[in-house]
């Protein structure tokens, strides 16, 4: 494993449960003149031993990548157990998703003329 490698892979190890990083957050923070694209060649290298966190690493508009997008959701999702949110707090996002379906439920039908599914 190179030098670059290994200080990508220690920032993505010191990444804490519930919380995530994009892969340009940890190519600035393995220093050096590593990019995203570098951190996602080590992760894709890499990334399935077993202590390295790989899914808590995101694309810079905070999804995962198309081709990692059920397993890495899974794994975050795992990762937020909702026996740990207060009931207050689960409660208003019960509601907030709620009222988001209610208002794109509205919107199904047609716009500008066409079928919008």
């Amino acid at each position: 494993m190179d030098e670059l490698a290994a200080r990508v892979l220690a920032v993505v190890r010191r990444i804490p449960s519930g919380r995530v990083l994009t892969y340009g957050d940890v190519a600035a923070l393995a220093e050096g003149d590593a990019t995203a694209r570098d951190v996602g060649q080590v992760l894709l290298r890499h990334g399935e031993r077993e202590d390295v966190p790989w899914w808590r690493v995101l694309r810079a508009d905070g999804t995962p990548p198309p081709h990692l997008l059920d397993r890495q959701l899974a794994l975050l999702h795992d990762a937020f157990v909702p026996h740990q949110v207060p009931d207050d707090l689960r409660r208003a996002i019960v509601e907030v998703e709620t009222r988001v379906e209610s208002v794109f439920n509205n919107f199904r039908g047609t716009v500008d003329g066409r079928q919008v599914d």
